[in-house]
């Protein structure tokens, strides 16, 4: 379970914005503008994989110490998916099709 939760922090953090950093615990700063454009893709990198990921490791978690990095990978995402909604109602991420 260890190296599952190694490997997912890796992962995740291979497709954020480098501004926010490139180890976890990934920055945080509303203020900051990241660039949320690969997050906002479908793929093997896109935010509904993110979520799939969570649900299937929540399933294996068995001790205290998996089930809070668990929580701070959900709290992480929970983060980025509001701060992706919050640019898409500015349209900071909108790109116009030509």
């Amino acid at each position: 379970m260890k190296e599952f939760a190694t490997t997912w922090r890796e992962w995740y953090v291979s497709m954020q914005d480098t501004a926010r950093g490139t180890e976890w615990p990934l920055e945080r700063d509303p203020e900051a503008g990241y660039d949320w454009d690969r997050l906002t893709k479908g793929g093997r990198n896109g935010f509904f994989l993110i979520i799939l990921t969570l649900r299937w490791w929540k399933g294996i978690v068995k001790s205290l110490s998996e089930q809070l990095k668990h929580a701070g990978a959900i709290e992480e995402t929970a983060w980025v998916l509001g701060e992706i909604v919050r640019d898409l109602r500015s349209n900071k991420t909108l790109t116009k099709r030509p």
